[in-house]
């Protein structure tokens, strides 16, 4: 008895199985690629902006 359950759970096991359909998203709801306009000028890049409290 079980030995036949545990090819049961076995089967329905092998037969559920199904790869994972989740796909890396590359869009992002934020402008990363460009500097904002207010950023300083003359950076490409700038990773961190200060702004102080006034």
């Amino acid at each position: 008895m079980k030995k036949m359950l545990f090819a049961l759970v076995l089967i329905c096991t092998v037969f559920s199985y199904q790869p994972a359909k989740a796909q890396p998203q590359n869009k992002s709801p934020y402008n990363i690629q460009r500097q904002p306009n207010w950023g300083p000028v003359g950076y490409d890049y700038v990773e961190y902006y200060y702004i102080p409290a006034i």
